[in-house]
């Protein structure tokens, strides 16, 4: 699917699996990385998860420190890395934002991811048919302001003095 962000330079095509969208946002079910709210990506098995889940680390002592991965080195594990760093690099180039939110399911569990541009915070594995985490995520998030989740306020439109004042150029 080819997004329809306008004046897009992103090297690599994405497919998330769903990408929501704000209800006025007129995307025509068309894939518009401009207007990507959330993006939730599905995978069946958990060995596809990138991340290791510290409750079930067995952390081996090597000298004074612990030695404690943050994520999984398989294949299939680098390749689901890969794929979500590429949607939320692919929302953060396109949008005016702080962070975005992922949500990334598994057959047994999800984990809900907040991106930056400075890397991703990432939950435990959350049980999507015992806890309600991910239910009372979507309706805060829904609820949430826009700067909640993840536009950066200080971005506007300039005035009409402050752009036709704007030095020729300035901004190549």
């Amino acid at each position: 699917m080819q997004d329809r962000v306008p004046n897009s330079k992103f090297p690599y095509q994405c497919q998330p699996n769903c990408s929501v969208y704000d209800a006025a946002s007129n995307h025509n079910n068309n894939l518009n990385s401009s207007l990507i709210k959330l993006v939730i990506e599905f995978k069946t098995g958990s060995d596809s998860d990138p991340f290791v889940d510290p409750r079930l680390l067995k952390k081996s002592k090597v000298g004074d420190t612990f030695q404690n991965p943050f994520m999984f080195t398989s294949f299939k594990a680098q390749v689901v890395v890969g794929q979500i760093i590429a949607y939320a690099t692919l929302v953060l180039s396109a949008q005016y934002h702080t962070h975005v939110f992922l949500v990334l399911v598994f057959k047994e569990y999800l984990r809900l991811i907040r991106w930056d541009h400075g890397g991703a915070v990432v939950t435990v594995p959350i049980s999507h048919t015992k806890d309600p985490h991910l239910l009372d995520f979507l309706i805060c998030f829904n609820n949430a302001g826009t700067q909640a989740c993840g536009q950066d306020i200080t971005i506007t439109t300039p005035s009409p003095a402050s752009a036709a004042t704007a030095w020729p150029g300035s901004c190549s």
